[in-house]
């Protein structure tokens, strides 16, 4: 329910002199205790802001703020590297193509190495798309789906019993 306390006047004249009767009065049974004084009288802070003695001490807004981009690493971001130094690009162009050079003439000193003749090398044709691999393919199918079609198993086991 709560608690009912009856205060009398003795005992708020002994509060006054215990915590001070007023802001920033000292207590006399107390030494060196005041009761906390408000940080501000008055609270209504946008009336403060807004009033024409504060707005003439305080500078304007700046409206127009240029944000500023981030600094790349020209080290890491080539497109950096290439507004520093121009000439970057022809360096990266050449050890690239230096690069793809050695490529070549190391491929050319392993196979000189391991006996394969450089120039000797034939050239790839694709087995899968071959005119002559798909006729005989298809020879084949056909012999499969005749009835005269022998199996090779069958043919090795047919020559061993004539033998």
């Amino acid at each position: 329910m709560g608690r009912f306390c009856v205060w009398t006047e003795n005992a708020f004249a002994r509060l006054d002199k215990l915590f001070g009767a007023a802001i920033g009065q000292a207590a006399e049974l107390k030494t060196g205790f005041s009761l906390a004084r408000a940080p501000m009288l008055n609270a209504d802070l946008a009336r403060l802001i807004n009033s024409s003695e504060v707005q003439a001490v305080v500078r304007p807004a700046m409206r127009d703020r240029r944000l500023s981009r981030q600094k790349k690493n020209p080290l890491k971001n080539r497109s950096a590297m290439f507004k520093l130094n121009p000439y970057a690009k022809v360096v990266r162009e050449s050890e690239m193509k230096a690069e793809a050079a050695r490529a070549v003439a190391r491929a050319a000193a392993v196979k000189a190495k391991r006996g394969v003749p450089v120039a000797a090398e034939k050239k790839k044709t694709s087995t899968r798309f071959s005119k002559a691999r798909r006729a005989a393919s298809r020879a084949f199918i056909a012999a499969v789906k005749s009835d005269d079609f022998v199996t090779p198993a069958a043919a090795a086991a047919a020559k061993k019993v004539k033998a």
